[in-house]
């Protein structure tokens, strides 16, 4: 009875794992490519160089990103109350991450426009970020999900939100003296950004661990 129990879950926890490696790996490798595009590039001149490739590269990368996201947001909401709070914050993650996967695939393909995808993607990712830090609250609160993962989903839950906070109030200061908001709140996003492939990895690490033998 127990070996026939146990066995889904041990499948279910590989298969979260797996998909969890696959999100940091990925998204790694997505920030980096976003990184030498920037500098490298020059995307901002409206003269496009060699370089641009780097961009392109780096929206296919985001593709495999989010989508092995998903089971890690279903994963992680099976371990958490099964409360309607709860299923509202899965639902509400598996949707960004899922939104976030069609607007990039739909902006390689061509069939969506770079300026309608980027505000598709915002969105989404401001709703991932709430999901990140709600997850993360309910489960340090709940003592459900290790420490160092609540403690790293609740500092990105609120970075790049809090930037994006920055951001916009810096456009109610007249120049020069918004960058004084600006600055803080880009570098708190990108941060935040950046950063965000570190958690599918600690999720994969304390979480979904390897089965020992």
């Amino acid at each position: 009875m127990g070996t026939t129990t146990t066995a889904p879950f041990r499948r279910a926890t590989a298969r979260g794992r797996t998909a969890a490696l696959v999100s940091g790996a990925t998204g790694i490798a997505a920030n980096v490519l976003l990184v030498l595009f920037f500098a490298l590039a020059d995307p901002f001149s409206g003269s496009p160089n060699a370089a641009g490739w780097l961009g392109t590269a780096n929206d296919w990368l985001m593709v495999p990103q989010f989508a092995a996201l998903v089971p890690v947001a279903v994963a992680l909401g099976r371990r958490l109350p099964a409360t309607r709070w709860v299923r509202a914050l899965t639902v509400s993650g598996v949707a960004a991450t899922a939104g976030i996967v069609l607007a990039q695939l739909a902006l390689v393909l061509g069939l969506l426009d770079f300026e309608v995808q980027v505000g598709v993607v915002v969105a989404a990712i401001v709703v991932l970020y709430l999901w990140l830090l709600g997850t993360s609250l309910v489960g340090h609160r709940t003592w459900l999900l290790p420490r160092p993962v609540t403690r790293a989903g609740v500092l990105l839950g609120t970075s790049l939100p809090a930037g994006a906070a920055l951001v916009a109030a810096g456009l109610l200061v007249p120049d020069p003296a918004r960058w004084a908001l600006w600055a803080p709140g880009f570098a708190l996003g990108a941060a935040g950004w950046l950063a965000l492939p570190g958690f599918p990895l600690l999720v994969a690490r304390f979480v979904l661990p390897k089965e020992r033998s």
